[in-house]
């Protein structure tokens, strides 16, 4: 049965995505329905053996903008690279809209979900690497 908010496009989005997902994270994550009715997957992706926890929900106007990041995990409050916090969730930053190499920003027609659990795979690589060193390793998204 689909949700009757769920526009269809985006029913059929979501499914086109769930196999990307499931073929790059098998087992990892499921879809979830928020209470103001919107849809993110939430799990764990690898980062150096451990599990990072993440969302990636999915805005009114997805996929003409991309899907928002986010992890539970308590992060250090001067940690680098994030874009805010709100009910116990903490939103990560991993585009750049105003990047030159289009690989740092949102594409619709190629990315999807599975781009952002990737990405997500990449920020928590990095966020050990500042938890060591005291340093991102990756050039600013906004050098980018």
């Amino acid at each position: 049965m689909v949700h009757p908010a769920l526009r269809p496009e985006l029913a059929r989005r979501i499914a086109w995505e769930a196999v990307a997902v499931h073929d790059k994270f098998p087992g990892r994550f499921r879809l979830t329905l928020a209470a103001d009715g919107t849809f993110a997957w939430a799990g764990a992706v690898p980062v150096e053996g451990r599990d990072f926890p993440v969302r990636v929900a999915y805005p009114a106007a997805y996929p003409a903008l991309p899907p928002d990041l986010e992890t539970g995990l308590a992060l250090p409050a001067n940690c680098p690279h994030v874009l805010g916090r709100h009910d116990g969730r903490t939103r990560l930053c991993w585009l750049a809209p105003d990047a030159r190499r289009a690989r740092r920003r949102w594409d619709p027609g190629r990315h999807t979900a599975a781009t952002a659990l990737r990405a997500a795979q990449r920020w928590g690589l990095a966020f050990l690497v500042w938890q060591a060193l005291a340093a991102w390793p990756v050039p600013d998204a906004w050098e980018s």
